[in-house]
């Protein structure tokens, strides 16, 4: 889809997965999400899916999180676990829940005009290169996060959701699947779904 737009898409190196951390209490069931207002990336779909888990969502620029977070202007936030740890949240945020409720990909992306102009060749090697440099990429990410799981466990209580709640917020966040589904195109979220059975099945094999 992004061809049309003029870009052209490399590949996806990766963030980790999306974790809730706040300043009230632990977040165990899904119950305790109510009225904690917790701070949303700024886009419809983020505030959504918070919303339908039952926390107050607050669209808020990302570069003004620690400050809201120290000044109790929101309770907390969702972000991956090497992010909570270089940025220092754990100092304002004593309590961590890991939910894994968003998966946080980045994307490789260059210009269709530029793209469109280099030899054959050069863009091979420049996808062979996004591809090698994202394989790397998400081997690096997953060793940061894992360390970082490991420092935050000092300083912040860290939960780990049963997979009882899981299903819970899975059926919760339901409606706002169906929703973007239209909007994003059934076949796409097909092919996704298609990709994470295969993933999945990998990991039990």
């Amino acid at each position: 889809m992004l061809p049309s737009k003029g870009i052209v898409g490399l590949a996806y190196p990766e963030l980790g997965f999306r974790h809730i951390h706040n300043s009230k209490h632990a977040v165990v069931r899904i119950e305790d999400l109510r009225g904690l207002k917790i701070r949303a990336v700024q886009s419809p779909i983020y505030v959504d899916t918070l919303k339908a888990l039952g926390a107050n969502a607050v669209p808020l620029p990302f570069p003004d999180l620690y400050h809201a977070l120290e000044k109790k202007f929101v309770d907390g936030a969702t972000d991956p676990l090497v992010t909570i740890s270089v940025l220092k949240f754990d100092e304002v945020q004593p309590y961590l829940t890991l939910t894994r409720h968003v998966y946080n990909p980045q994307i490789y992306l260059v210009s269709k005009a530029i793209f469109d102009k280099l030899a054959p060749a050069d863009r091979v090697a420049l996808t062979e290169a996004a591809i090698e440099a994202r394989d790397y990429e998400r081997k690096i990410s997953r060793e940061r996060n894992a360390q970082a799981l490991e420092k935050l466990k000092k300083t912040m209580r860290v939960t780990e959701l049963s997979a009882t709640e899981d299903a819970k917020m899975r059926e919760a966040v339901k409606p706002i699947i169906d929703t973007y589904t239209k909007i994003v195109g059934e076949g796409l979220i097909a092919d996704v779904r298609a990709e994470l059975v295969k993933t999945r099945n990998k990991k039990t094999n």
